[in-house]
């Protein structure tokens, strides 16, 4: 039987008013990438995935734009939208999921997870830290100045690693830190959320073109992925062999190198 994973990807929006939105710059395009080579690699692959924040829709067979944002709240109207016939299609073997808002996202997951077992979850969404105290109705004027108090948004991957115990891969992005701080913070993350392997990344180099990220696993050891076309390669070497492991939680499991 086919090992399944489910890889999120894409960053969310959170309404502020009627019109405008708090997102972030990151495409997905990662995800899209991934979940396409580990597909071709025979894995049975979901992908969960806001298409409108690289302009993905025409990389996503089926997905209209104008449809999507329809589907999910023409005016900007947030939290999460009902199971509709959009909410499955397929790329490639990919069964694709798509959301557009954070609250969204969060039932989706929940929703996902509560019906469905999966083997791998690799988490790669860049998911809304914060969001505005106050929603907004109508349009905010833009006449004069204003200060909008933002509040963190609840972790997912928190609500991930509650709802499986699925081999668990998250991300962790830095900026303009040094290679040993970087690598230091995404183990810090890994361990606080109990997630098996974090990939790190470092937003300055990528700015510059640099394609440099680290995957660590519990044991703290560090591979370097030097290209985008190594990161499925990596991930299936040092990730899903530990597919064929006694499942999370039985004592044969831990302590278990990365092989």
């Amino acid at each position: 039987m086919k090992k399944k994973i489910l890889i999120t990807g894409g960053s969310s929006w959170v309404a502020l008013d009627d019109i405008r939105i708090i997102t972030n710059v990151f495409t997905g395009s990662t995800s899209v990438f991934l979940a396409a080579a580990l597909a071709r690699r025979g894995y049975s692959v979901t992908l969960l995935i806001n298409p409108l924040s690289g302009n993905l829709c025409g990389s996503l067979s089926g997905m209209n734009a104008s449809r999507i944002i329809s589907a999910s709240g023409s005016e900007l109207r947030g939290g999460s939208a009902p199971e509709r016939a959009r909410d499955r299609t397929s790329l490639s073997g990919v069964t694709v999921i798509p959301y557009v808002w954070f609250d969204e996202c969060i039932a989706k997951i929940t929703s996902l997870l509560k019906r469905q077992r999966f083997d791998c979850i690799i988490h790669s969404a860049a998911l809304s830290d914060f969001y505005p105290v106050r929603r907004f109705h109508g349009k905010i004027s833009s006449k004069k100045d204003m200060s909008i108090r933002l509040k963190p948004a609840p972790k997912v991957i928190t609500l991930i690693r509650s709802l499986s115990k699925a081999v668990l891969v998250q991300f962790k992005l830095e900026s303009n830190i040094s290679t040993y701080q970087l690598i230091r913070r995404a183990y810090q993350s890994l361990k606080q959320n109990t997630s098996d392997f974090v990939i790190a990344n470092d937003y300055t180099a990528l700015r510059k073109g640099v394609y440099r990220r680290y995957l660590i696993d519990a044991r703290k050891n560090v591979r370097m992925i030097p290209s985008q076309q190594a990161l499925p390669k990596a991930i299936e070497k040092y990730v899903l062999t530990r597919l064929a492991e006694p499942p999370k939680g039985d004592a044969t499991r831990k302590g278990d190198p990365c092989r």
